[in-house]
């Protein structure tokens, strides 16, 4: 194809600004999808926290990609699809954001996608991920059957598509990728299907917390758990994720949900 014309460039421009005056007039406050952009919090890790769950780009020198979840573009497209799928069909999904990570951050490739955890608005994407860039599938241990037998289980924000694992990773186990190393540990909670990821990069240790916890609106500073019914919980879950976080002494949370917070060693005193 050509390149556009002025003309055209002029009238989608117009289009787009006619049909954003249309939608914050039904839906003021929501926010359009286009608009939604991911930044570099490191020189090798991306944050998209806009999109229907936050996810995470990381990026090696070489320009493969890991990706920590990869749900739909925004809270518009996660909710119409969902709404319009029914419970034993393959929900529809709409690549985003990869694009631009590819324009401005020299992303090559996709080559890993993990999920903090097994809910669909965390990882509707990851079939695709697979279907049409090849990525490969890794998780913590316990969310093997789930991810691949999904109709097997009575749980709460399944995915009923069947995604297949390439690799699975223990309690405390350690594993590298590219120039990275990383940790993995079970953390239970907002669902026993859950892992925290930590790595120490770009002068930084990162703890990739899932759902786990979210920074609570009346003090951003502090942090709250977070409970979904239906997703076997124990009395300790909690603490159990608390406590992994605590030892490790993360000076960046990167949440499923929500920004990342920069930390200190007095965020992990009790």
């Amino acid at each position: 194809m050509g390149s556009r014309s002025p003309a055209r460039t002029r009238g989608l421009v117009d289009l787009i600004s006619k049909m954003r005056g249309w939608f914050e007039a039904y839906a003021p406050g929501t926010g359009l999808t286009i608009e939604n952009k991911p930044f570099a919090v490191t020189p090798h890790l991306i944050c998209a926290h806009q999109a229907t769950s936050t996810f995470y780009a990381l990026i090696s020198d070489s320009g493969k990609a890991l990706f920590v979840d990869y749900g739909s573009a925004s809270g518009n497209f996660f909710a119409s699809h969902n709404a319009a799928t029914a419970v034993t069909d393959r929900m529809r999904f709409v690549e985003h954001t990869i694009s631009y990570l590819k324009a401005h951050y020299g992303m090559k490739a996709v080559e890993v996608a993990m999920p903090s955890h097994m809910h669909d608005d965390h990882l509707n994407g990851f079939p695709y991920l697979v279907r049409h860039h090849g990525a490969k599938i890794w998780c913590y241990d316990n969310m093997v059957d789930v991810l691949q037998n999904p109709r097997g289980y009575n749980l709460g924000c399944i995915l009923t598509e069947p995604i297949k694992v390439d690799q699975a990773f223990r309690h405390g186990e350690t594993f590298k990728w590219e120039e990275f190393e990383f940790r993995v540990f079970h953390s239970p909670g907002h669902t026993e299907y859950q892992m925290a990821l930590f790595i120490d990069m770009d002068g930084a240790r990162v703890a990739f917390t899932g759902d786990a916890f979210f920074p609570r609106a009346e003090a951003p500073a502090q942090l709250r758990h977070n409970l979904i019914f239906r997703n076997w919980v124990e009395n300790d879950s909690h603490l159990k994720s608390i406590r992994t976080i605590m030892e490790h002494q993360p000076t960046l949370v990167a949440p499923g949900t929500a920004n990342l917070s920069s930390v200190t060693k007095r965020t992990w005193k009790t």
